[in-house]
């Protein structure tokens, strides 16, 4: 069978729906695979060896300095929509043109398509063409329900929270609602006044990449939403070992923190000042640390053997090897970090960091979860205490990592496909 997939946003967006079709090519299907990557990073090598046709469309082209402003302009934002309304504007409006037109050239190619769920040109081509659509949601926060708070919003019952999801839909339909009616009108479809639906869940199947250790199904989601698993690269890793300093520096004391705020750096505003303060609160609770620092200025870190700056290695190698990890609460990292068996501190960004901070914890796996606008080294500090002092989240870590292994998200999502594929074929 022949199908498309398209892909939009930050690593942690991309390498699901990477993932995805790679078990697909496994399973001997056709696979057409474009990606939107707002950071430039090139996918080809995973997929040539996958035997994955890909095509990436045209990156971002934001200097430095406008990178670092959206940063601070997101980082001070309190409310998830005025967040989410930087996001659309500054890094998916100005590839909008280009996902449109491979939107309706895989459409045109394929049996089926599949697309991460804010990608929603793929959505209207493939009703216009009558092709089968599926999306991939990388966040369950997004999907609505009466048991789910509305990101950002206080937990109001279920009656008031299923209005405010309502009234939210409202809100984000109003915002895409220009670009959806125009390609609509194009496809010839009639005019939609709530377009949130296109963004967010395909009616036919709607795949949640998340580990049901740490995401629970609310009763109402409908049977379109299968809760999936992690979607994770087999054999993540491109290399075998760790660079030779850093086994030198984890065979010279006790376990560190590996402390990373991910594809955040590239926006932070006080990019060597963050991880200056991480360093210096690591210090304070009696930790060694290494901390993934890439670009900019050196940072101004406290000379001895005790922190170890690096550029990026993979995950899945150095987490387990940790006694603990300071991320962002991206949706990869955070189920790496919770399937390496470790604890977590989470310093939250923006949008759906905040859902996977707050997971975390709730999961018992976190120490805490802090807004990035509200980090000072004293809070950072008391959180790393909290987790040195009290082996309850190492426990529980422990525990949720096992089970996390066992899973195979991949697989299930490619049964899922054919299953549902198979019923309307």
């Amino acid at each position: 069978m022949k199908f498309g997939i398209q892909s939009w946003g930050s690593e942690g967006d991309n390498r699901p729906l990477l993932a995805l079709a790679g078990g697909l090519a496994s399973r001997g299907h056709e696979v057409n695979l474009v990606i939107s990557s707002i950071e430039g990073q090139d996918y080809s090598d995973y997929a040539d060896r996958k035997g994955i046709r890909l095509k990436q469309t045209a990156s971002l082209n934001y200097s430095p300095e406008e990178l670092e402003n959206m940063g601070r302009q997101v980082i001070a934002q309190r409310n998830s929509l005025s967040q989410f309304r930087s996001v659309l504007d500054h890094l998916f409006n100005p590839l909008l043109e280009d996902m449109w037109s491979e939107s309706q050239r895989l459409c045109g190619i394929s049996d089926a398509v599949i697309g991460h769920f804010v990608v929603y040109p793929l959505s209207i081509a493939a009703e216009g063409r009558g092709v089968p659509h599926i999306t991939v949601t990388t966040t369950p926060s997004i999907i609505p329900s009466a048991y789910l708070r509305h990101p950002g919003i206080p937990w109001m019952g279920k009656k008031l929270n299923s209005l405010i999801w309502k009234a939210g839909s409202i809100l984000i339909s109003r915002i895409i609602s220009d670009d959806v009616n125009r390609m609509r009108k194009s496809e010839g479809l009639p005019f939609k006044k709530n377009t949130f639906s296109s963004m967010t869940e395909s009616g036919l199947l709607n795949l949640i990449q998340a580990s049901p250790q740490l995401v629970e199904r609310a009763p109402d989601w409908g049977n379109h939403n299968r809760l999936c698993g992690n979607l994770r690269l087999p054999g993540e890793s491109v290399i075998d070992s760790l660079p030779g300093r850093v086994e030198e520096f984890l065979n010279s004391g006790p376990p560190p923190l590996y402390i990373t705020f991910g594809s955040m750096m590239v926006f932070e505003p006080f990019n060597s000042k963050t991880i200056e303060l991480a360093a210096a609160a690591a210090l304070d609770a009696g930790f060694r640390a290494i901390i993934q620092y890439e670009g900019g200025s050196t940072p101004d870190t406290p000379p001895g053997s005790d922190i170890l700056l690096v550029k990026r290695i993979p995950h899945e190698l150095i987490f387990p090897r940790c006694s603990g990890v300071v991320h962002h609460g991206g949706a990869g990292t955070s189920h790496t970090a919770a399937r390496s068996c470790v604890p977590s501190i989470v310093v939250m960004f923006a949008v759906d960091q905040f859902y996977w901070g707050a997971l975390l914890v709730k999961a018992g796996i976190a120490a805490a979860a802090i807004p990035r606008r509200k980090l000072t080294r004293r809070k950072l500090t008391d959180a790393m205490l909290k987790l040195k002092e009290n082996p309850v989240f190492k426990n529980n870590s422990e525990v949720t990592g096992s089970r996390m292994k066992l899973e195979d998200g991949v697989s299930s999502a490619v049964e899922i496909i054919e299953e549902v594929i198979q019923k309307i074929t």
